[in-house]
């Protein structure tokens, strides 16, 4: 079941709308199957997919705390039985979208694209459908104007724990080299022009240290565990763990977490420069979506420039990455939002960018 608590997944026509008990208090159909739900839209279409709201859930905080204050649960349908609209406008911005069969949820928060991993019996192990489901979600909040920024992030207890062990145990040299194995994950993480924020709970271990390395930021919780301890399996790491581990923490850490499987706590990943910032477990994922929300504020343009330099730094001399900012930099005063912004500057203004 992808949801606990929810009993059947089905295309529910307008008007027949069905709340379920247990955590999930709300399943609402908001989710035309062709894409976002339009943020002008008031009405749902013929042809839904779930989406729920969890009262419980941290996307949802903000709109509980303002409830809370009235002590009392809002009525999501009206006494006819239709749905109570003023408090789905409301609710807009939380819902988290789920299809049957994908493992992962897909949110849209203050502007800011929230992908959760959703393999939990596994421990969101990366199987080539998890991969799948996470590459075409980052795709998607890529591809959409409304999204300024991407958090990626698991469950409360692990964030992923790594490869498919399952999967990996039917590969042979054949199948992985001439398939390219986890290139894919790789390749389509590094095609995301925007910002994505790790926000990480408990352990990330081989593939899933990987992959929160992929990421630009990592945020961590104060339990969380990074590790690669791919020599226990009779391995190496396979996604990036030798060659983006050493430039993360430097060659001496890096041999020795690769070489002896050890793990690495959040307070040393911090100090080690691997995460950014550690918070309370139950803090870290609002905290990334804050700073995503925080970095949709500025230029997306120069945000897309700014995140092309410093992911180029790592390929190439300092001569090299030099030349490569200072162009770019050059090609940034062809931009409206430059000049909106030393404008606004001047006249001691807030800029409005135009994303031009």
């Amino acid at each position: 079941m992808p949801v606990e608590g929810v009993k059947a997944w089905q295309v529910v026509p307008p008007g027949q709308l069905r709340s379920f008990s247990g955590n999930h208090r709300w399943a609402l159909a908001l989710h035309n199957l062709s894409g976002w739900f339009p943020a002008t839209s008031r009405r749902p279409t013929a042809q839904m997919n779930f989406a729920y709201l969890r009262w419980d859930n941290p996307l949802t905080r903000k709109y509980q705390e303002s409830a809370q204050k009235q002590r009392q649960k809002p009525d999501m349908f009206s006494s006819s039985g239709s749905l109570n609209l003023s408090i789905i406008s409301s609710l807009l911005s939380c819902v988290t979208i789920m299809s049957s069969d994908s493992l992962v949820f897909v949110s849209a928060v203050d502007g800011v694209g929230v992908i959760t991993l959703n393999r939990p019996a596994a421990r969101n192990a990366l199987s080539a459908q998890l991969i799948d489901d996470l590459l075409v979600s980052l795709r998607k909040c890529d591809g959409d104007p409304a999204v300024s920024a991407i958090v990626v992030t698991g469950g409360d207890k692990f964030f992923c724990a790594g490869a498919d062990i399952q999967e990996m145990k039917q590969l042979t040299f054949v199948k992985a080299y001439t398939n390219n194995f986890l290139a894919n994950l790789d390749n389509g993480i590094k095609a995301i022009a925007k910002p994505v924020i790790a926000a990480v709970n408990g352990y990330a271990f081989g593939g899933g240290c990987e992959l929160a390395m992929m990421c630009d930021i990592i945020y961590a919780g104060q339990t969380a565990r990074f590790g690669q301890p791919e020599v226990k399996l009779g391995t190496i790491p396979g996604a990036g763990g030798t060659q983006r581990l050493i430039r993360a923490i430097g060659k001496a850490k890096a041999m020795e977490l690769i070489l002896t499987g050890d793990v690495l706590s959040a307070v040393d990943a911090e100090k080690a420069g691997l995460v950014a910032k550690i918070f309370p477990d139950g803090e870290v994922l609002k905290q990334a979506i804050d700073l995503g929300a925080r970095i949709g504020r500025f230029s997306q343009p120069v945000i897309a420039i700014a995140k092309e330099c410093v992911n180029h730094a790592e390929q190439v001399t300092l001569e090299e990455g030099l030349h490569f900012e200072r162009r770019l930099y050059h090609a940034t005063f062809g931009l409206e939002d430059c000049k909106e912004g030393m404008t606004a500057f001047a006249e001691k203004r807030q800029a409005q960018w135009g994303n031009c």
